[in-house]
């Protein structure tokens, strides 16, 4: 049977996009302007003009990931906030039906805001690593600058990976993960695939 609301796959996926749209983006692009006036005032390290460019990025894509997240938080408005919101549709099936019709769509816009927001994030904290690599190279080497970079080498491996859908499930696995759901069983049985499918087709 077709779910009458459009639910989330996750239920806390508009959670995410208040967090690192409103929260870690705006502190990094905050960070990275005040490094950039910095490098071009002051000069510094022997690859400053490199950083400023990364970090210029970084800015841009973190302020696009700030954007997009505002306008997928606008349109996650959940089902008991819309019956709260419209009470008159308790005994108005038409007048429900046309809630239902407007979430249903609102859903797909929170969707693509979501996934624009993510990939902005993801390019952005990208940038800002590859800007703080540039930033840490030395004029001179030594043990400890070396340690540094591999670190932050290693850092930007990671965010790569995560930013990478197919490789981000097999290193950082999420509930629907194949050897999750395989090691973890649930307390009940249910038809998983034919629920996910139901709720995929949106209100009738």
């Amino acid at each position: 049977m077709p779910n009458a609301w459009d639910a989330p796959q996750i239920t806390g996926q508009a959670e995410a996009p208040r967090m690192f749209g409103g929260i870690v983006a705006p502190v990094l692009a905050g960070f990275s302007l005040g490094t950039i006036a910095l490098l071009v005032t002051a000069g510094g390290p022997p690859l400053a003009g490199a950083a400023i460019l990364a970090l210029t990025i970084a800015v841009v894509a973190l302020l696009g990931a700030m954007q997009f997240s505002t306008q997928s938080v606008v349109y996650s408005t959940r089902p008991a906030a819309r019956r709260e919101l419209h009470p008159e549709i308790a005994g108005d099936i038409a007048r429900l039906n046309m809630i239902r019709n407007a979430q249903f769509r609102e859903r797909r816009l929170e969707d693509w805001y979501a996934t624009a927001a993510r990939y902005s994030y993801n390019a952005g904290l990208l940038a800002f690593l590859a800007g703080v690599v540039l930033l840490t190279v030395p004029h001179r080497w030594d043990a400890p600058r070396v340690l540094v970079e591999v670190i932050l080498g290693l850092a930007m491996l990671a965010e790569l990976i995560w930013s990478i859908g197919p490789l981000a499930r097999l290193v950082f696995p999420s509930a629907d993960s194949g050897w999750v759901r395989r090691v973890v069983a649930p307390p009940l049985q249910t038809d998983d695939d034919a629920w996910r499918e139901s709720r995929r087709d949106g209100p009738q």
